[in-house]
């Protein structure tokens, strides 16, 4: 049994990154979407991760009591979220609605402009992370949004630097910014998600300034060896944190770190989903018959994030963390976490009622995002923020859920208001930017989906 429902999970993989990339080659979903990375995770961590623990029949740190049972369970799970996700997306319903009230209040900035402001951005970022970051109770949010800037500003060089890439004067600048902003995502805290934050919003910047627009033939060379090099730097960094403390970390030791990784064991353990999958199952297992529903504490777990434990003894803890003594992992170091999975994260948040609001919430919130992309796709001002929280879009199906969401939300609305505030600063001081944006809803009408025709006729205008 357990082997006939790897070969299920592994078509399905198959079948989702083939839409993918169907889709995107007929122009319904760009190839870079805030879905198509959401769909990556759930590929990594709740598909190939259930075909590999099925297949060998390992488990990670839980134990399962009936594997072929649960995995049957856990496949009819998978199937109803995805189908609700990619419907919910799909539709929109009215989505289109919210999204053509978003207007931008800037012109699209020139080079010089740009660049500068990826500059501010940083500078931005390394006074909320460096600074205010101890500042009682908002050191958090604080650091939160220092991520957050420096993925936009890594974003902003990207997106001036992939249409001149031969231009040292550019490529220097933003190699430098670079390099700053994930030295900035990595301090005291050797964690990979923030880097990976980072580096998609470089990626994500170079495919949606440039890329996109001039056709697969002079896209794929550059954008393969940009993801190439991102892949190889997350590897790294996978394989350097299971090994070592991911804290208090120097930069010195850092690099010696990254350099003497293991790039192969990192690439598998990336591609294993990190024993997602079989959490998930452990966790459908387990509820409610040995611990009962927590209904929608994902949905709590992320509106109570703003609130400070010591203000709040009883807030609730993340489930990755309260289900290593439930499921009697030991030999762990202090606040070592599982991740749940987001499968896992709707079985103990009570099915009958998270799995359709979880799906379909999760979807109409990415095709918001998506849609604004799509309505202004040459506006960094808009493009930009999202692509702020790539890393925590994810790592959602990985969970802690409530946790990722809620700084997926803070980290675009941080990048959204830090653009601004650092444009109107910089107009004050005499800055003036380049040709405006043409008004979206001229293309755009209810119910248009993406197309590389619609794109280049933004670009026709630009």
């Amino acid at each position: 049994m357990e082997t006939f429902l790897a070969v299920i999970f592994a078509g399905l993989a198959l079948f989702v990154v083939s839409q993918i990339i169907w889709q995107w080659r007929n122009g319904t979903v760009p190839l870079l979407s805030t879905r198509n990375f959401f769909l990556a995770g759930f590929t990594v961590f709740q598909l190939s991760s259930a075909m590999l623990a099925l297949g060998i029949e390992y488990y990670g740190d839980v134990g399962l009591s009936t594997p072929g049972t649960t995995g049957l369970v856990y496949l009819l799970m998978v199937v109803l979220f995805l189908s609700m996700f990619l419907i919910s997306y799909k539709r929109g319903w009215f989505i289109w609605r919210i999204a053509r009230r978003v207007r931008p209040e800037f012109p699209v900035p020139s080079v010089a402009g740009t660049l500068s402001l990826a500059i501010a951005f940083l500078l931005l970022g390394f006074f909320f992370k460096m600074v205010l970051i101890y500042v009682p109770l908002v050191g958090i949010l604080s650091a939160i949004f220092g991520t957050a800037l420096a993925a936009v500003a890594a974003g902003m060089v990207m997106w001036v630097w992939a249409p001149r890439l031969a231009n040292p004067v550019v490529g220097a600048v933003a190699m430098a910014v670079i390099i700053a902003a994930i030295g900035l995502a990595i301090w005291q805290n050797f964690g990979r998600r923030d880097v990976v934050s980072v580096l998609l919003a470089a990626l994500w910047g170079g495919y949606h300034g440039h890329w996109k627009h001039v056709g697969l033939g002079r896209m794929v060379i550059p954008f393969a060896l940009t993801g190439a090099g991102v892949i190889a730097v997350v590897a790294a960094f996978t394989a350097t944190r299971t090994e070592h403390n991911v804290t208090n970390t120097s930069y010195t030791d850092a690099a010696t770190r990254l350099m003497g990784a293991d790039l192969k064991a990192g690439t598998i353990d990336l591609l294993a989903g990190q024993d997602a999958a079989a959490n998930s199952m452990w966790l459908i297992e387990s509820r409610p018959g040995a611990f009962p529903y927590d209904t929608l504490h994902s949905l709590v777990y992320a509106v109570t994030q703003p609130v400070p434990r010591r203000v709040w003894n009883e807030k609730p803890e993340g489930l990755g963390l309260s289900m290593v003594p439930e499921a009697g992992v030991i030999n762990k170091s202090p606040g070592f976490t599982l991740g749940p999975g987001i499968i896992g994260h709707i079985a103990n948040d009570n099915p009958w009622i998270a799995l359709p609001l979880y799906a379909i919430g999760i979807g109409l919130f990415l095709r918001l995002l998506d849609e604004l992309v799509i309505r202004h796709p040459i506006n960094p001002f808009v493009i930009l923020p999202i692509g702020a929280a790539l890393g925590e879009i994810l790592a959602l199906p990985r969970g802690e859920l409530g946790l990722f969401f809620f700084r997926t939300v803070v980290a675009i609305v941080a990048a959204w208001v830090g653009m601004r505030v650092c444009c109107r600063v910089m107009l004050l001081m005499g800055w003036r930017f380049g040709t405006s944006e043409p008004v979206a809803d001229e293309y755009v009408e209810e119910g248009d989906e993406y197309s590389p025709e619609l794109a280049a006729g933004y670009a026709a205008d630009r």
